[in-house]
């Protein structure tokens, strides 16, 4: 397992336990808002969206610094069977992530093909409308960083 895949999976088993002492005894926390849920009409079709507000961090130490603070939202986008998990940080305001697939129940990463598809298109248009405007999605050919622009 990689570097990346420990730490999220302690950021995750942490995340279901609230707040944890973390290396030299600094507070760890994992908050969650209660979700979100609403529908809107996108070329005809009706989208679900469900989101939740986060934060997850650790600190603040002595000094008053975080070893991490990540204030977001998850939103999860649905149609009929298929869901886009999309996540936007609070700062910077204008971006938001478009993270994977859902369909049928199976987890997979984003391809080309489905931005053009009305479930992508729709999550696309709704952060457009709050003022998000990079917009990024998680690319499995992007080795410089993992994400790449929305086209």
């Amino acid at each position: 397992m990689t570097r990346f895949g420990v730490v999220a999976l302690l950021l995750v088993l942490a995340s279901c336990f609230g707040m944890r002492q973390g290396p030299g005894d600094l507070p760890t926390d994992f908050r969650r808002e209660a979700p979100e849920t609403g529908t809107f009409v996108f070329e005809g079709q009706e989208i679900h969206v469900w989101s939740q507000h986060r934060i997850d961090s650790m600190g603040p130490d002595a000094h008053g610094y975080y070893e991490f603070h990540y204030d977001y939202v998850v939103f999860d986008f649905s149609l009929g069977s298929t869901k886009l998990l999309a996540k936007a940080y609070t700062d910077p305001p204008h971006e938001a992530h478009l993270i994977r697939i859902e369909e049928a129940g199976t987890d997979r990463f984003l391809e080309p093909g489905d931005l053009t598809t009305v479930l992508v298109r729709s999550a696309l248009q709704y952060f457009r409308d709050q003022g998000r405007t990079d917009l990024t999605w998680l690319d499995q050919a992007n080795q410089l960083d993992g994400y790449s622009p929305v086209p």
